[in-house]
């Protein structure tokens, strides 16, 4: 941080420094150069602009300089010679001949304002002398005042970022009025790939692009958080587990998955996610994660095969391409932004009992009932301590108790300025983000340059991070607080207790359970750490040379580094080490992890137009990659206590257990071409192939192709059309893709040193994996057809795609013996299909930029179903398994989203028993699980996000909602806290209020649930899962509400010296209204966010 801050003062005091020739020391040594050169070698040692005539001065006139610790004046005179002579004007060294002792040349100054067509002030345009680098920038009123020396046909060149270029004259004018226009060329949509760019108009493929803009009026929480709400092919699963943990990833796919779900653990890395793209190299999805949104210029969503296919086989899954910011040319800029989140836990979910319900829950479901008279003596003592703690007013909310008000606060500091020759930028950032559970949260702090070079044909590019991030994550898990019940009390006199209560729990079959009720606020006062600290560069190297106008060739490289150190402590004082020996109590564990990869590509891209008719576009290039991850890490247990949580005060290693080390290494290859063509802009034909190779797959199967054809068809600008139509283009795409996001040794046998087992002969080693060396690429073929459709001045705008995925074969885990030594295996088979659509439109009331005045209605959506092919019978096993915990299954014809069950009549109003119904459709008391039918499917019908924007002179305010309709939900929170509830589970746990009411009591009720009574045998297993706990979904949430204003020309911005002010309040995840009333964030719940914003300008 002392470095940053150091570095930016240096960067002012040298912008603001007085130009002297004698503070200058030059040292040069050069032999028989050209003038020319030695000119720019002194202006590379001064930082100084040079202005002189070619006509006055023999730039090519050779000269040999030496000299060591000269003034500027003696270095130039050796340069020069005595026929010249110099002079400096703001920063500019003016070189003109003495021998016709000509005067020196008069300084002219020249003031003005700058406004585009509507009349507004335009700060920050460039105004610079046309072939001289001498200029300025216009000020916060679009005023600026440049001198220069006087001279013949001089014209002032004024540029600014989407306007026209505009050049006047200097005929003698002191005053200058200058409008611009915008540039509807440069204004035009650019799809960015990360490889090219190409104008969407032009774009055969499905994409869609969103400036920062577009993302921060959703929200300021991350940039993945916005596209969710912006495009309906883009969706994040909500995590019912961990909810608004900022340490977890979230589930995200485009256009749904290619490959098996929910087996991320056996394939070592997530297959169904997407390729992201961060400045044209491959990133993390938690380096997007922890990515500043003010960083941030645009995001690019390429969908279909059209558009993904240069990735070849990274690209199944669809790839997110995001661009930071640039620095721009100009006088020096200061821009801050900052951001203040409120979080609050939403804990509307939960319908849990209160104290009074669930002591009455417990007694109707016999737990202070028993038949031995002394035995009940004890019982009705239990249940009268209970009660009176009740009649007294204990009813405890836990689940208050370990949640707050959680505070995000994040800052982005930037400061860029140059020329058109060199761009600097240094920024800095901080997000701490305090999570909405006491103890959790995770602080990112950033540091970037930006240098951009430009060189006669050659440019330069290079982006330098560096990042540091501390995780910590809360001690204990949500659902302990969920589980406990409300009649135990949280406020003590004098030391807090260990536990709760000791009740013994008796059943008349014989036989008790004692019971240690740990008391959760006991166990989260104890010293706890659950921590990761992770730093990390990455440096972007990027050069590029116009061989002519036509032709340009490229290369880039990407370095990566990164550190992580991760660690646990659980103190001995813990409950949960109570049957444990005291030499045992206690643990500590410690996983590091050192990450070393690079990446890079050359490119050749040439592009032509002929005949003003024919547009030519052809890309080729050569990609490479390298990444290297090395993990270590051990666990010790029995601490004497929790004061010191150092590994050196452990007794041991866990039993079986020592220090583990594994290295990985993972390469690819690839060779690319893109070739677009364009016929009047009206006919375009996009061709993309890659040849890819990967050290992923086995020895025989190293490299596989990739290849996409797409096509579009711009009617608008058909003669026959006429003008009625802004854009009309149809679209139609057909590829092959791949998808390489598997562990680096599944092709490959892999083998574990027995470290436990070693002699003098050294040590042996076991296996740990089975390799496949004929494992083949997993492929994919995607189809889409689509239109764009711009109508009534762009006020109505309309997206549409039909979309189908073809995965074959896939990669599966299958199991194998665990006589081998393991117990999985890769192969190649099955196959999975995806239909789908997805819509957005876009309709403006009012629409009028001139005036700065619009207002916006907008609606998107998405409707999706995928199958499982050729798999036969070689999951059953998995199936099996999947029975006890999931109503997912993997067969043919069905979906990941199917909900697999046996079918349930309702309770029988006789004898309170649930009715099954059969296959054959006959009813009986027995359940089957081999009746097991589709009796419903997660996945929407219809799914996305509606709302509205509108703008009013630097006003802006919108509100989006999303809705979620047509799917089934099995209802774990009935099933679980209901039914199936094991001996023992009705005292221990807390349970959801529905548990008490609508059960069968005696013959003749018509109950939608068993007695109260009834209990679950965890010896037999847990109670069947049926289709009574099925519930159609209905969801309506507030996604975002967001307000914004800027300020610009005011008199009090100009007096703070401010340029540009924007403030902007939103807030995000307002409510959710659903027909399913489950637990939402079991592990960690959910939250709801207020945000104030400001971005300031200097």
């Amino acid at each position: 941080m002392k470095l940053t801050v150091l570095l930016i003062l240096l960067g002012l005091l040298r912008v603001s420094a007085t130009i002297n020739a004698q503070v200058y020391r030059i040292n040069l040594e050069l032999d028989d150069v050209a003038c020319e050169k030695a000119i720019e070698s002194v202006k590379g040692q001064t930082n100084l602009d040079f202005f002189f005539s070619n006509q006055e001065l023999n730039v090519n006139r050779k000269v040999s300089v030496s000299c060591r610790n000269a003034s500027l004046e003696e270095a130039l005179r050796q340069i020069l010679g005595e026929g010249y002579s110099f002079r400096i004007i703001d920063n500019t060294v003016v070189i003109r001949p003495v021998k016709n002792q000509l005067p020196q040349p008069k300084q002219v100054t020249v003031k003005g304002v700058v406004k585009d067509v509507k009349g507004n002030s335009l700060p920050g345009v460039t105004v610079l002398l046309k072939g001289t680098a001498l200029g300025v920038s216009t000020d916060s009123d679009g005023k600026f005042t440049v001198s220069f020396p006087e001279m013949k046909d001089a014209i002032l060149l004024f540029s600014f970022v989407g306007m026209k270029t505009t050049e006047v004259k200097y005929t003698g004018q002191t005053d200058i009025k200058v409008v611009l226009e915008e540039d509807a060329a440069e204004m035009e949509e650019v799809v960015v790939t990360g490889i090219f760019e190409r104008k969407a108009e032009s774009f055969t493929g499905s994409a869609s692009t969103y400036k920062s803009g577009d993302l921060k009026m959703i929200g300021a929480g991350n940039v993945l958080q916005s596209l969710r709400t912006l495009d309906p092919a883009f969706h994040i699963t909500p995590n019912n587990e961990f909810g608004s943990d900022p340490n977890r990833l979230p589930d995200i796919d485009i256009r749904g998955k290619t490959s098996v779900v929910n087996l991320k653990e056996e394939y070592e890395t997530d297959p169904n996610q997407p390729l992201f793209i961060l400045d044209g190299f491959e990133v993390s999805l938690q380096t997007i994660v922890d990515l500043n949104m003010d960083r941030v210029e645009s995001v690019t969503i390429l969908k279909d095969a059209a558009s993904t296919a240069i990735y070849g086989s990274k690209a199944a899954n669809g790839v997110l391409v995001i661009e930071t910011k640039k620095p721009l040319a100009g006088q020096l800029r200061v821009s801050y932004n900052g951001d203040l989140q409120v979080t609050m836990p939403d804990l509307s979910d939960y319908n849990m009992m209160n104290a009074a319900e669930k002591l009455e829950f417990e007694r109707l479901a016999g737990v202070y009932y028993h038949k031995d008279p002394s035995l009940q003596y004890y019982l009705n003592k239990t249940y009268n301590t209970i009660l009176n703690n009740v009649l007294s007013g204990v009813d405890t909310y836990w689940l208050n108790e370990p949640v707050r008000t959680g505070i995000v606060h994040k800052h982005n500091l930037y400061v860029d300025g140059g020329d058109e020759a060199m761009r600097y930028g240094i920024g800095v950032n901080y997000s701490g983000t305090q999570g909405v559970m006491k103890k959790s949260d995770r602080n990112v702090l950033g540091f970037n340059i930006d240098l951009m070079y430009r060189k006669g044909k050659f440019s330069f590019n290079n982006k330098f991070s560096l990042n540091y991030t501390e995780s910590n994550n809360p001690p204990q898990s949500f659902s302990v607080y969920v589980q406990t019940n409300p009649y135990f009390p949280k406020d003590y006199e004098g030391e807090m207790p260990r536990y709760l209560a000791d009740y013994r729990i008796y059943y008349d079959h014989g036989g008790y359970i004692r019971h240690n009720y740990s008391n959760p606020l006991y166990n989260d006062a104890l010293n706890h750490i659950d921590g990761t600290k992770t730093l990390g560069f990455r440096n972007n190297f990027q050069i590029e040379w116009r061989v002519v106008d036509e032709l340009r060739a490229r290369g880039r490289i990407s370095v990566l580094k990164e550190k992580s150190d991760a660690e646990k402590f659980v103190s001995p004082y813990h409950t949960s080490f109570d049957n444990k020996a005291k030499t045992e109590r206690g643990s500590y564990t410690k996983n590091g992890a050192d990450n070393w990869g690079y990446n890079g590509d050359v490119t050749l891209t040439y592009g032509k137009l002929f005949a003003e008719d024919h547009l030519v576009n052809v890309v080729a290039g050569w990609t490479f990659q390298s990444d290297k991850r090395i993990s270590d890490g051990y666990g010790v247990i029995g601490f004497p206590d929790d004061e010191v949580p150092n590994p050196a005060f452990a007794n041991k290693y866990p039993e079986s257990s020592k220090a583990n080390y594994s290295e990985s290494t993972q390469r690819s290859t690839s060779f690319l071409a893109n070739v677009n063509y364009s016929l009047k802009n009206r006919y375009l034909l996009d061709f993309n192939y890659r040849l890819d190779g990967s050290s992923v797959f086995g020895v025989n199967k190293r490299f596989s192709d990739a290849w996409s054809v797409g096509l579009a068809w711009n009617l608008h600008n058909e003669y026959f059309m006429g003008d009625w139509a802004d854009l009309l283009k149809i679209r139609v795409s057909v590829g092959k893709l791949g998808n390489q996001n598997f562990s680096a040794y599944n092709s490959s046998n892999t083998y574990v040193y027995n470290t436990d087992l070693q002699n003098m002969f050294g040590m042996g080693a076991s296996i740990s994996g089975f390799g496949n060396s004929n494992l083949e690429w997993q492929r994919t073929m995607d189809y889409n057809l689509g239109a764009d459709v711009a109508l009534l001045g762009n006020r109505f705008k309309l997206g549409f795609n039909v979309y189908r995925r073809v995965t074959d074969p896939m990669i599966v885990s299958v199991t194998i013996p665990s006589s081998v030594g393991t117990t999985d295996f890769l192969t190649n088979f099955g196959a999975s299909e995806t239909n789908g659509m997805d819509m957005t439109l876009a309709v403006s009331p009012i629409y009028r930029p001139q005036d700065r005045i619009n207002w916006t209605i907008t609606w998107n959506g998405r409707h999706q179903t995928q199958q499982y092919d050729k798999i036969g019978d070689r999951l059953e096993t998995l199936n099996e398994e999947l029975r006890k915990t999931t109503l997912q299954r993997y067969r043919d014809g069905a979906s990941p989203t199917d909900i697999w069950a046996v079918r349930s009549a309702g309770i029988d109003p006789m004898t309170g028993q649930e009715i099954f119904i059969k296959k054959n459709g006959t009813y009986t008391f027995d359940y089957d699980n081999t009746d097991e039918v589709v009796v419903g499917n997660s996945e929407a019908k219809w799914e996305g996000t509606f709302g509205t924007n509108v703008y009013y002179k630097g006003f802006t305010l919108s509100a989006y909602f999303r809705y979620r309709l047509g799917a089934e939900n099995f209802n774990s929170e009935l099933y679980n806290r209901i039914e199936n509830i094991a001996i023992g589970e009705q005292y221990l746990h807390n349970q959801d209020k529905r548990a008490l009411y609508d059960r069968w009591k005696k013959p003749g009720d018509i109950a939608q649930y068993r007695a109260i009574n009834s209990y679950t045998n965890l010896e037999q297993g847990s109670y069947p899962m049926t289709s009574r706990y099925l519930q159609k979904e209905r969801t309506l949430s507030g996604e975002s509400i967001s307000a914004s204003y800027e300020f610009r020309d005011r008199l009090w911005l100009k007096k703070a010296r401010l340029s540009t002010l924007t403030v902007r309040m939103s807030m995000n995840d307002i409510f959710r209204c659903s027909t399913v009333r489950a637990e939402r964030g079991t592990s960690y719940p959910f939250a709801r966010t207020l945000s104030f914003s400001m971005n300031v300008t200097f």
